[in-house]
């Protein structure tokens, strides 16, 4: 896995190796972030890297992106299925992004639009088979229903979704350093791509966690996911930092906490320590 990297990326001297380098999961305030697509875009620029918006099933800032000219950007989605697990799409073009979206994700979204969507993880996987697009599973590990072995442990879906998938999202910046390293052993074990991103909900987490490839578009970037040719680099978000991005998200999801309390205990949904870790 010499692939992926515990560490703080040294953006510049990978820019200078004829690298190119995106953080390949942030949210805007199109979903639970905090900054607009301007101050996201802005912040990458000073970077130098890609900009990748992957809000959770949004895709209204998304497509603002297309407008943007001064920078790369790669089209993205954060689908957070009625598995429980989040599926991760990166597009080749935003026309096709809207297309997929319109057609399987529009009328499935829920009254709160960053909670789960009526649709299941294998579904969403088949009807991305039509698309130009790669497909990752971020936070592999995450607590609570984020945990595909948890999934899988209840029959929603079996391992063959690990090979199902494109890549394996190696480091986010939102989990456990613990967690992360069973993610990387995941994808070193399925020999899937990978992907790594900040997971970030503000422009002071973007670049803490990256992904780069040798390429200098957006397709050689994407291609370089699909044929296994990516590597990662970054550290988990320091506690000040996510708590800036965080005082955001608790306020988008605020108006929704009864209901999704309700949901929770319905299901009997229970966890322990060494059950979000006992996969694979």
């Amino acid at each position: 896995m010499n692939n992926i990297i515990f560490k703080k990326p040294k953006i510049k001297d990978l820019l200078k190796n004829g690298f190119m380098v995106s953080d390949l999961h942030t949210h805007s305030n199109c979903s639970d972030g905090l900054n607009s697509v301007f101050s996201m875009a802005k912040k990458a620029k000073k970077l130098g890297t890609a900009l990748c918006i992957a809000d959770h099933n949004s895709i209204k800032c998304v497509l603002e992106l297309e407008k943007i000219k001064n920078i790369m950007t790669i089209p993205a989605i954060e689908l957070n299925t009625l598995d429980g697990p989040h599926l991760l799409l990166y597009f080749y073009n935003f026309k096709e992004l809207d297309e997929y979206y319109s057609k399987f994700v529009k009328d499935v979204v829920r009254k709160n639009p960053n909670s789960r969507i009526d649709k299941g993880l294998m579904e969403l996987l088949e009807n991305s088979k039509d698309y130009n697009c790669i497909t990752s599973l971020p936070h592999p590990f995450g607590p609570l229903w984020l945990n595909v072995a948890k999934a899988i442990e209840k029959n929603k879906f079996d391992e063959s979704i690990f090979r199902k998938v494109d890549c394996i999202e190696a480091i986010n910046g939102e989990q456990l350093r613990v967690v992360n390293s069973r993610a990387a052993e995941l994808a070193d074990r399925y020999d899937r791509g990978i992907t790594g991103g900040s997971d970030g909900h503000s422009v002071f987490e973007i670049g803490g966690v990256v992904t780069y490839a040798e390429a200098s578009t957006r397709e050689e970037f994407l291609n370089a996911l699909k044929n296994r040719r990516s590597s990662v680099v970054g550290k988990e978000t320091n506690i000040p930092k996510r708590f800036v991005g965080h005082t955001n998200v608790i306020r988008k999801h605020a108006p929704y906490f009864g209901r999704m309390l309700l949901g929770r205990a319905r299901t009997k949904i229970k966890f322990s320590k060494d059950e979000l870790l006992k996969y694979p």
